[in-house]
């Protein structure tokens, strides 16, 4: 195998692995997102319920 071939092909692995890093990094900041967001919806529902059972 040539050297220039060689070369091609690291150059394509590094450009897949970069995608792929890229959308696991995208993944990571929306399920965080949605996290942060769902966890303080509950925390709204819950201080909701204490409010109406103590009226």
């Amino acid at each position: 195998m040539e050297f220039s071939v060689l070369i091609a092909w690291v150059h394509h692995f590094l450009l897949i692995m970069g995608g792929c890093l890229i959308l696991t990094l995208l993944m990571l900041f929306s399920s965080i997102k949605y996290t942060k967001n769902k966890v303080k919806q509950i925390e709204e529902n819950d201080r909701n319920e204490l409010n109406t059972t103590n009226d």
